[in-house]
């Protein structure tokens, strides 16, 4: 929290601005939930509970090209060696750029490492930054899949994703790790944001809640 205390929030795109370092003391929580609800939806969850699934069925039942913009992440497999690395998904046009891989010996690429992942720092930023830029005046719904350790090292992203929410005119949808560090803590103790915790119990039924929430807060269409 106090590595972003100098950002400044606009919540819920009223044109209210709250200072960090001012606000304890003109605002309660409660005074700034009534003025602006939840506008922004995080989910949380251990990897491979169904993150990335439920965003993929949230975009698929919105409108494409309607409102909706931003990417998921997904796991590159080869059959007999299994997963070798990840790349993200621009939910826009379906273009895919390399988050990481697995470097063989005396292979070339260079970067910071998670586990046995080698982070290709230039291709994440080339696809996923591209794809965290509203595709017209309509968009208004930011897909980020995810805010995590790997997608972390990279100060663009962390930076584009501070402006997306200090715009206030963009709902967010997006996933963090269960264990969170700094960044995302920020996120998860704003009072415009609702954290939801991912299970097997309420995966599946978490779409049509997700869905209708966003529906609620901006003009994007549903598919029918």
């Amino acid at each position: 929290y106090n590595e972003y205390k100098s950002y400044l929030s606009v919540y819920g795109g009223a044109g209210i601005v709250l200072d960090f370092d001012k606000t304890a003391s003109n605002y309660t929580e409660q005074q700034v939930i009534s003025m602006h609800g939840k506008d922004h939806i995080f989910l949380t969850g251990p990897p491979g509970i169904g993150k990335t699934t439920l965003v993929r069925k949230v975009c698929e039942d919105l409108s494409r090209g309607s409102g909706v913009f931003g990417f998921y992440t997904e796991e590159i497999r080869i059959p007999g060696k299994g997963r070798i690395g990840f790349e993200v998904v621009d939910v826009c046009s379906q273009k895919r750029g390399t988050l990481s891989r697995v470097v063989a010996p005396g292979g070339t690429l260079k970067g910071p490492r998670v586990s046995k992942f080698t982070v290709d720092l230039e291709k994440f930023e080339g696809t996923g930054l591209a794809a965290l830029q509203p595709s017209s005046d309509k968009s208004n719904v930011c897909v980020i899949d995810e805010i995590g350790k790997m997608e972390l090292f990279s100060s663009k992203f962390k930076r584009r994703v501070m402006e997306i929410y200090e715009e206030g005119m963009i709902t967010m949808l997006c996933t963090i790790p269960t264990k969170g560090n700094s960044f995302t803590n920020f996120f998860e103790n704003q009072p415009n944001v609702e954290v939801i915790a991912v299970s097997k119990e309420n995966r599946d039924s978490l779409v049509s809640y997700i869905v209708d929430e966003i529906l609620k807060r901006t003009k994007v269409e549903k598919n029918e």
